[in-house]
């Protein structure tokens, strides 16, 4: 294993109180121990920092440990972005403060790096990918085993586009070089700000790798948040994102694989508002039309993908009558 390699490990904070304990000592934990640790607390408002600080005691017995605390809440995307900024570390690890790491998990992650660096070139692999499972114990889908060396780009974006490994930003080992190069951060109050990220990821990156094992648990706290969850910021987040990605793709190679991929997104947005009554969905509709229009089809698209296609161009009342399948009432709008 590659010890020399330092890690930084950025746990934004807020409003955790019943969780930070076992999410830090799951740091505490780890078989891996060129770490630095950075927590930054977004201004929590219950007892979740008097909580921390006998656990941050402990950890600063094992490793070097950042602690900072927004003057008022910022949002996560700042979190993270100032965690990366006084990171030290070659490598970075986002952890959120509500999950776990099993005790592997940086050591598996490192083990792999260790390995594809004796062929990629200086400068290394731009990220390392781990599985990962959900705390409810339902199923996830694992990744492909995928090993893209140097000037691989676009085989890369197409293994995101294609759903070949999980697009989470955490449970990930990432080149913070890669991100300072490429001026990838996280945009300041958007919702769904990881996706985004994740996609500017693939559309950078050069040479990845796969892990085999499990590097991150993640915890879904409460069965009922997801209607509160996908309210329509949520999925006006979707369509924002889904923008923005527009605004940056372009590879002439990609166009189908690209296509697909917003097609599947944006019909994912509509489910979700479906699923959640939300009163908007006409605005989201109008909104994403308007967006398909801008993207090329290309040649070879997939049924699938066609079927999908032409339900997004229904009218919404036509597509709303689609949609019962999903044991939905009409949305009042």
């Amino acid at each position: 294993m590659d010890s020399g390699r330092l890690v930084s490990v950025i746990v934004p904070v807020f409003n955790v109180e019943d969780y930070i304990t076992e999410c830090l000592m799951s740091l505490w934990n780890q078989d891996y121990h060129n770490l630095e640790i950075i927590i930054i607390d977004d201004a929590s408002t219950d007892k979740t920092i008097e909580i921390a600080c006998p656990v941050i005691e402990k950890l600063k017995q094992k490793y070097p440990v950042q602690f900072y605390r927004q003057p008022e809440n910022q949002g996560v995307s700042a979190a993270r972005n100032l965690g990366i900024m006084q990171s030290a570390g070659e490598y970075l690890f986002f952890v959120d403060s509500d999950d776990t790491l099993p005790a592997g998990a940086l050591s598996s992650l490192v083990a792999v790096l260790s390995e594809q660096g004796q062929i990629n070139p200086p400068g290394g692999i731009d990220f390392i990918t781990g599985n990962y499972i959900r705390r409810d114990n339902k199923p996830v889908q694992k990744n492909e085993i995928l090993h893209f060396n140097n000037d691989n780009h676009k085989a890369v974006l197409k293994a995101y586009m294609e759903n070949k490994y999980n697009m989470h930003v955490w449970g990930k080992l990432i080149s913070k070089e890669f991100l300072i190069q490429n001026n990838i951060f996280f945009e300041p109050r958007r919702r769904l700000e990881d996706v985004l990220f994740g996609f500017k990821m693939a559309y950078h990156a050069k040479s990845i790798a796969t892990c085999r094992e499990i590097t991150y648990e993640y915890r879904i706290r409460d069965k009922n948040s997801l209607t509160t969850t996908y309210g329509f910021d949520m999925c006006e987040g979707g369509v924002n994102n889904i923008a923005k990605e527009i605004e940056i793709f372009n590879c002439s190679e990609l166009y189908v694989q690209f296509y697909e991929h917003i097609i599947a997104y944006s019909y994912y947005i509509l489910t979700e508002a479906y699923i959640n009554n939300i009163t908007e969905t006409i605005k989201l509709i109008k909104a994403i039309k308007s967006l398909l229009a801008k993207v090329k089809k290309g040649r070879g698209t997939s049924l699938k993908v066609k079927i999908k296609a032409i339900l997004l161009a229904l009218p919404p009342g036509i597509l709303n009558f689609v949609m019962l399948p999903y044991g939905l009432r009409t949305p009042s709008h």
